[in-house]
């Protein structure tokens, strides 16, 4: 075996690959490092900024008059009540991602205590809103331009049909509408993801770029059920509706557990890979040339 030295690189390449000896950098993600307890109150923020939203919704109904009188409401049959009649649009929808977010951005600002000692944690939470809102916003303008095309197109599909065609082949016309939902919420993640971090960059300066996360996509359980109430109007679809409410508390959850974008962490490989290609050479000796000023890359040949 032989130590070649190369002075472009201060990482050891092994030339069979089993790991770097020397330890590099990543930028990682930060966990807030919130507590059980300090969860629960800022998911409790989040619902009452959901909760805000809808009765706002429900006083200003143009179709019904609603009360907000506590007496009131629990006298009200669940069949009578706002949340059990309204059908979720856009409107609706961006109205209670906007309540989420500012009740978790709020309640994540005065729980965690980095917060009030720290303008990072705050401009990291106040990004990762802007993230949250343009995820929940654009997604479901698109799909409902899109499910309203596929309306007027599936209207044009049967307006050539006989009366007397069979329901399947009603339900075939359907198809196109459906695959236009399905492309409203694949382009509408695209682009609110996009949006959001050029957005999110412009005003806070952030070069970070938060990617869409599985936690993500249950944000997007509203887009679904408004695409499927476009579909049909049964009592399944409308049940499974009155549900988006709920999905819409992670968009706060998340604002206000965000931690950091990054951080530095260093990532050290198991060096003991490497120890049956090297019994002459000492490890700490190798450190120790990377160390000095004479030798900047060592490669490990046989």
């Amino acid at each position: 075996m032989s130590l070649s030295v190369n002075n472009n690189s201060k990482v050891i390449t092994p030339r069979q690959n089993f790991g770097t000896l020397y330890p590099t950098t990543k930028k990682k993600p930060v966990d807030s490092g919130l507590s059980k307890g300090e969860r629960t109150g800022v998911a409790l923020s989040s619902m009452l900024g959901v909760s805000a939203a809808l009765a706002i919704l429900a006083k200003t109904a143009t179709w019904k008059k609603f009360s907000l009188n506590p007496k009131k409401i629990m006298n009200t049959k669940i069949k009578d009540t706002y949340l059990y009649q309204v059908k979720f649009e856009e409107k609706e929808i961006i109205s209670m991602a906007a309540g989420s977010i500012l009740g978790g951005l709020v309640g994540g600002m005065i729980i965690d205590d980095r917060s009030n000692n720290n303008k990072a944690e705050v401009k990291s939470k106040v990004g990762e809103a802007i993230i949250q809102f343009g995820n929940a916003c654009v997604p479901i303008i698109t799909v409902g331009q899109c499910a309203r095309l596929g309306e007027f197109t599936e209207g044009k599909i049967l307006s050539k049909m006989s009366e007397n065609s069979s329901k399947f082949v009603k339900h075939l016309a359907k198809l196109p509408k459906l695959a236009l939902i399905l492309a409203g919420l694949s382009v509408g993640m695209l682009i609110g993801n996009r949006a959001a971090n050029y957005l999110k960059k412009v005003l806070l300066g952030c070069d970070e770029d938060r990617k869409i996360k599985a936690s993500d996509m249950l944000m997007h359980w509203d887009d679904l059920c408004v695409g499927a109430s476009f579909l049909s109007d049964g009592p399944f679809v409308q049940g499974i509706a009155r549900l988006v409410p709920v999905a819409m508390l992670m968009a706060g959850y998340q604002v206000g557990c965000k931690g950091l974008d990054h951080k530095e962490v260093k990532i050290s490989h198991k060096q003991n890979e490497i120890d049956k290609y090297d019994n002459n050479i000492s490890q700490d000796k190798i450190v120790e040339k990377l160390n000095s000023d004479e030798i900047k890359d060592v490669n490990i040949k046989s």
